[in-house]
């Protein structure tokens, strides 16, 4: 919602002024390594959740799970059902074969007090049912997830 109102923001013209073209541009870093890529985003602010969905499969695929990982997926799951005009994430998960645990999961592993500058590594029951949820969730909504680090050429900004 932040980066939604200050795209907004920024775009706008007071009367009589000259519209003002703008750019958008998601910030990523590929790897662990402390290099950002800057990414043209067309015209949606919105890349940013479809990037964190990508982030979240590559590392169920591969990396490292962390507890927070639970976090970025309930979060992501709240705005696809406030897209749907839904108030509660569990619209995102019903029909599903486990539904009832996927929603006791995501609530129960989302709030914790889990530290970012701290991360802690899942447990691998965790890791295994983190998996099966977003396996389940990509599956259903078919998101088109990008490759984030196979495009050419990215601007490059040290952190």
């Amino acid at each position: 919602m932040f980066f939604n109102v200050m795209c907004n923001e920024l775009g706008r013209t007071k009367e009589g002024q000259e519209k003002v073209n703008i750019k958008r541009y998601f910030l990523h870093r590929p790897d662990t390594e402390g290099v950002f890529t800057l990414r043209a985003t067309g015209d949606t602010p919105y890349f940013h959740h479809v990037a964190i969905l990508a982030e979240l499969r590559k590392c169920s695929q591969g990396g490292t799970l962390y507890t927070y990982h639970f976090n970025a997926l309930r979060s992501i799951l709240e705005k696809t059902a406030s897209f749907f005009g839904h108030a509660d994430l569990s619209i995102c998960l019903a029909g599903l074969e486990d539904e009832v645990l996927y929603n006791r999961a995501l609530n129960l592993l989302s709030h914790g007090k889990y530290a970012i500058n701290e991360p802690v590594e899942m447990v691998d029951d965790n890791k295994e049912l983190f998996r099966k949820i977003l396996d389940d969730v990509l599956g259903r909504f078919q998101f088109s997830l990008p490759e984030l680090v196979s495009e050419a050429a990215p601007q490059r900004a040290k952190s």
